[in-house]
């Protein structure tokens, strides 16, 4: 377990430098930047982190906090959203639909199991993730289309 806390301070003081940002929807796109980029480049950091087992390790208050960051500082920005009338779902529940999927996208892309699906280098599909946004696919950015896989 210190082992895990002390990896997740890694990924947590890279999250502190970008969670204090006025715009909450900055937040969750710097978010999401902070957390690829630390898979990338700490790659078996990070599936220690996210894919060794935690259940049963017994966790004090004191721990959750630290184990969980990146889905707290998601939580406060669709918090600060949800009051702001901008958020389409419960904070808690957006928050946890978000850190799965960016977990999911991390996970897939370390694995080099994305690239092949639609031949695509790893920057275009890191672009094409990021035009997820708190309101949905590609809710604020208008109609964007998927960068050219030929580029």
């Amino acid at each position: 377990l210190q082992l895990k806390l002390a990896a997740s301070e890694r990924l947590n003081g890279r999250i502190r430098e970008i969670e204090d940002d006025e715009d909450p929807s900055r937040v969750l796109e710097n978010l999401g930047r902070v957390y690829i980029k630390f898979a990338e480049e700490y790659p078996r950091l990070y599936r220690f982190l996210f894919e060794a087992p935690l259940a049963g390790l017994p966790l004090s208050p004191e721990d959750t906090p630290v184990l969980y960051h990146t889905y707290f500082v998601a939580r406060g920005a669709l918090e600060r959203m949800a009051a702001a009338g901008e958020a389409r779902l419960d904070p808690a529940t957006g928050a946890m639909m978000g850190w799965t999927m960016l977990h999911g996208f991390c996970s897939l892309l370390l694995s080099g199991t994305l690239q092949p699906a639609e031949g695509m280098e790893a920057e275009q599909l890191k672009s094409i993730f990021m035009l997820m946004d708190a309101h949905g696919p590609m809710h604020s950015h208008g109609a964007h289309s998927a960068p050219n896989r030929t580029q």
